[in-house]
């Protein structure tokens, strides 16, 4: 129920942040409450996928910024206009040792006009 709520909440102040400077959006994602601990993966399924690593592998399913912020998250705008291009810098997606980097990447879309 946590979740629910910090993500009702962020979502909210996304939203009073883009009405007040309809071109920038900034912010941080709090979680409320201490943070799930980080699960091992198991990468011995694929010898090099294990081997492609010196250390332990964590699930990345939820994952905390050093400031305590959640890192990766993705802050969804609905009903917002936009008549900005294509990002300047191409985002890209890796895998090296069979994990993802970054492990979430987010894409819009917008509806076509067009019959």
């Amino acid at each position: 129920m946590k979740l629910k709520k910090l993500i009702v909440t962020g979502i909210a102040m996304t939203f009073a942040i883009a009405f007040v400077d309809a071109g920038t959006l900034k912010g941080h994602v709090k979680y409320d409450g201490k943070a799930p601990k980080s699960k091992r993966l198991k990468m011995d399924a694929d010898p090099v996928c294990g081997a492609s690593h010196s250390g332990p592998v964590y699930s990345e399913s939820f994952k905390m910024a050093a400031d305590g912020s959640m890192a990766e998250a993705i802050v969804y705008l609905k009903n917002v206009s936009y008549s900005g291009g294509s990002p300047a810098d191409p985002v890209i997606l890796d895998q090296n040792g069979c994990i993802y980097n970054p492990h979430v990447l987010g894409l819009g879309c917008r509806a076509s006009t067009a019959d």
